[in-house]
């Protein structure tokens, strides 16, 4: 249990005032649609071993060539239980989630479910997002 807040991972990032490190995935740097899964989660517990403060999956909804990286192209969601499987006490975050193109009751349960199954690692980052073709895509209108 942690002991000035709530959540394990925001007291693990922000309850200090010293530097804290994050590493976002893909953390093999391969820029294709699907990473390895075992080597990042090698890279992942290695980071956790080596005093990395956080790891940090990016939600991007639909992979879009134009845009030259391919993101985070598994779903944010259970890509970070799995990172939870793999490791301890890191903090495990959302580099951001795309709320406009998400149903905020889909977004507080998956959040909620990664929360409990981390043992209150995780830390939420939101966005409006910043990707154009996405919005018709999901019949959004981004204004």
């Amino acid at each position: 249990m942690t002991q000035g807040h709530a959540n394990a991972g925001w007291e693990r990032l922000f309850d200090t005032d010293g530097l804290t490190f994050g590493a976002g995935f893909p953390l093999t740097g391969i820029n294709e649609s699907q990473p390895p899964v075992d080597e990042e989660m090698e890279l992942a517990a290695h980071a956790e071993s080596v005093g990395f403060d956080a790891l940090w999956a990016r939600d991007v909804p639909l992979y879009w060539p134009r845009f030259g990286d391919a993101g985070q192209t598994f779903d944010t969601w259970p890509w970070l239980s799995h990172a939870a499987a793999h490791t301890e006490e890191i903090a495990l975050g959302t580099a951001s989630v795309v709320l406009p193109l998400r149903h905020p009751l889909h977004v507080a349960k998956s959040a909620a479910s990664v929360d409990r199954l981390s043992g209150g690692r995780l830390v939420m980052g939101v966005a409006t997002g910043d990707r154009d073709p996405e919005f018709p895509a999901f019949d959004v209108d981004p204004e």
